[in-house]
């Protein structure tokens, strides 16, 4: 579908076309484009399958130790689902690396040095060049300014260290990333008044309520979190265009081994107390199992968020690389 789309832009045209930072040259075709870019889909495909079958093997044999610690203490328990998630957060990480890495040189190989310039192709709005004589006068007009402010920075930091810092933590809090983890943790945990309590409550009526009292509970859950994510991309593109919500977008994901790991801690945990009870286990395993299925549950749904906005901002930076 990829290769008939783009193929089809340039009705799959084998000849040269202008280069897109270069008129003057001519770069390769749109047949070329149009298969390369294939290339890389059904490379994001695979590995979306083999992260999934790395993923189920883990799990899997996550379930069972993490079952056997909480016979233990619940702590044992804790520390075994986490780790064996954050196996499966990283391993899923690194063959994402991997892929881009392998992309990245078949690329190199079709396109040669005009490789470089592929990579630079969700920014080049930012550093569009309208004539070759403006460069130096802006490099110097660029030197000015930003000697300007780091010089103002570091004065602030060394004349107010405490206070500079106690704002930088406040603004750190306040970031998107921030938000959707306090907002999810707010609707679904359950040391919070309100929101599970109230869902529970429901179930007094009947199932029907329930079903409903929750699903009005998570539409509204999310209003806050598109607003989030609105802002940071509105700032982003404000302050450097796409190449903005580029970095917006690496910025949520360098945390994406992390996130993996505490979204795959919550069915590692649920999948133990299942163990526990099919195999008619003592009560107090049980409990120590429930803990684990609250905190799960809460971790899952912090995973989803940080999955959810990082796509939406990953969408949004696909369409400037177009």
């Amino acid at each position: 579908s990829v290769f008939l789309f783009l193929g089809s832009v340039e009705g799959f045209s084998s000849k040269l076309q202008p280069c897109t930072f270069n008129k003057d040259k001519m770069c390769k075709s749109a047949l070329a484009h149009a298969a390369f870019s294939t290339v890389a889909f059904v490379l994001g495909a695979i590995t979306s399958v083999i992260s999934g079958f790395h993923g189920m093997k883990i799990t899997t044999y996550a379930n069972a130790r993490t079952t056997l610690e909480a016979r233990k203490c619940v702590g044992k328990a804790f520390i075994t689902a986490f780790r064996y998630g954050a196996v499966m957060g990283f391993l899923l990480s690194a063959n994402g690396l991997l892929v881009l890495y392998i992309t990245i040189n078949v690329f190199k190989l079709y396109y040669g040095d005009a490789g470089k310039a592929f990579l630079a192709i969700i920014g080049y709005r930012f550093f569009e060049i309208i004539a070759v004589k403006e460069i130096e006068p802006a490099l110097k007009h660029q030197l000015i300014i930003s000697t300007a402010l780091m010089t103002i920075g570091i004065a602030l930091l060394v004349a107010r260290p405490s206070t500079f810092l106690h704002n930088l933590q406040f603004w750190s809090s306040k970031n998107c990333k921030e938000l959707l983890k306090y907002v999810t943790n707010l609707v679904t945990f359950t040391s919070y008044c309100g929101s599970v309590q109230d869902v529970a409550d429901s179930c007094r009526i009947g199932a029907a309520t329930n079903v409903i009292f929750g699903l009005a509970l998570g539409y509204k859950s999310v209003i806050i979190l598109i607003f989030a994510i609105a802002l940071s991309i509105f700032v982003s593109f404000n302050l450097a265009a796409m190449y903005g919500i580029a970095v917006a977008t690496l910025g949520m994901l360098s945390t994406i081994a992390t996130g993996l790991a505490i979204d795959a801690y919550g069915p590692i945990s649920d999948n133990a107390g299942g163990i526990v009870e099919m195999a008619s286990m003592s009560h107090r395993v049980r409990e120590r199992t429930d803990a684990l299925e609250v905190t799960g549950s809460t971790t899952a749904a912090i995973g989803k968020g940080f999955a959810i906005g990082s796509a939406a901002l990953v969408s949004l930076a696909l369409f400037g690389a177009l």
